[in-house]
């Protein structure tokens, strides 16, 4: 039987949909400067989404020194924390606010998470806090007000995926208590019925590794920090960490494309990513007719981070790499939004320990790494960074 995936489909790496009706802001003067001067401090492992002319960042790991104020490097002996606090930033204004922040019985701190844009709506689901989590909450940005989810079916997640569908949130993947989720891939929220719908188990069949389109369903099922974006009526997922084939828990042999047919409900391996393109951790977004990767972990999570983009063109299945002069330094666990002709970078871990408080990234727990305040800026249309 098929399955509707409208559900499966946009998969995404809190990869938030483009913007419509916003001019476009490169030549504006200071919008690089202006997005490296957050109020918040800087983080890995948050939420981006954009609604209107507006980029709103929530959540995430941010690290502090002794005396509690947030550090500008990372070493063993600061303290990290799971952050409930976000800030908006204007596109046109190029004005950064405080975003209300959330009470605790709504809306708990977390990391690893997913967001989305609906309207004038942002929803939160999952993650890490003090245990993974299940749950979420809704910022209108009409009202400033925060709201709940109503009680999700799905078991506890971080490192997974949504994407806005319509009037639906989908929510796929990801790691939990109970390894790669592989009987509970994911489920669907409806906005006008303000319910969830639990995805069908994805099952377990033979595969053959030698060739495209014959693998185990639970090759697709079982993987998390992954990237994905829905591009006419394919969902395209790159990457991620899983337990078969090529996606070796701690060694990946290469990044993969795969696509999952919207009509017919299947998938395919469409074949392997990029050369030099990350494995793990990576942003994707959808602009135009084409797929932009971003970032990422070369080699898995003990490999570096890498600051090289790649385009890819279904209709040609080809890959090109982009010209990397201007680009963000290297991360990975940051964040990608779309917003008119260009692609804003804001945080992550750079794989050397660093924490960014821009638009590039931040650091982590290891190792030691100076703060450094400046944005990034991809001009979607002639796929250049700017200065």
């Amino acid at each position: 039987m098929k399955v509707n995936l409208l559900l499966l489909l946009g998969i995404s790496t809190i990869v938030a949909a483009p913007l419509h009706g916003v001019t476009n802001p490169v030549g504006s003067g200071g919008l690089i400067e202006a997005l490296s001067n957050a109020p918040i401090c800087p983080r890995h492992s948050h939420s981006a989404v954009a609604i209107g002319n507006k980029m709103i960042i929530w959540g995430g790991i941010c690290f502090y020194d002794g005396k509690g104020k947030p550090t500008t490097e990372t070493k063993l002996k600061y303290n990290s924390r799971v952050e409930s606090s976000g800030a908006i930033f204007d596109i046109d204004t190029q004005k950064w606010t405080d975003l209300p922040q959330s009470e605790e019985t709504i809306l708990t701190p977390r990391s690893g998470h997913s967001a989305i844009a609906i309207g004038s709506k942002m929803f939160v689901f999952g993650g890490q806090g003090s245990r993974q989590l299940n749950d979420g909450a809704v910022f209108d940005l009409a009202t400033g007000q925060w709201s709940p989810l109503p009680e999700s079916p799905l078991k506890s997640r971080q490192n997974h995926s949504a994407v806005a569908f319509g009037s639906e949130m989908i929510v796929w993947g990801g790691d939990g208590s109970d390894s790669y989720l592989p009987n509970n891939p994911g489920a669907i929220f409806d906005l006008t019925t303000n319910q969830w719908t639990l995805l069908p188990s994805l099952g377990k069949t033979v595969h053959d590794p030698k060739t495209l389109n014959k693998y185990s369903t639970d090759y697709f099922a079982q993987r998390k920090q992954h990237s994905a974006a829905v591009l006419r009526k394919e969902m395209f997922v790159y990457g991620g960490q899983g337990m078969g084939l090529d996606l070796g828990n701690l060694d990946p042999k290469s990044p993969d494309l795969l696509s999952f047919n919207l009509v017919d409900s299947e998938w395919k391996r469409v074949g392997d990513g990029p050369k030099g393109g990350p494995t793990m951790a990576q942003t994707m977004v959808k602009y135009g007719n084409k797929l932009i990767v971003f970032g990422g972990q070369e080699k898995g999570q003990l490999g570096p981070a890498i600051n090289r983009a790649f385009s890819y063109s279904p209709e040609t299945n080809i890959w090109s790499s982009l010209d990397s002069t201007n680009a963000p330094s290297a991360r990975s666990f940051h964040t990608a939004v779309v917003v008119g002709d260009n692609m804003v970078v804001w945080g992550g871990y750079n794989g050397e320990a660093t924490f960014h408080s821009d638009g590039y990234g931040s650091g982590y727990v290891s190792g030691a790494g100076i703060l450094q305040s400046s944005a990034g800026v991809l001009n979607l249309s002639v796929m250049k960074w700017q200065k």
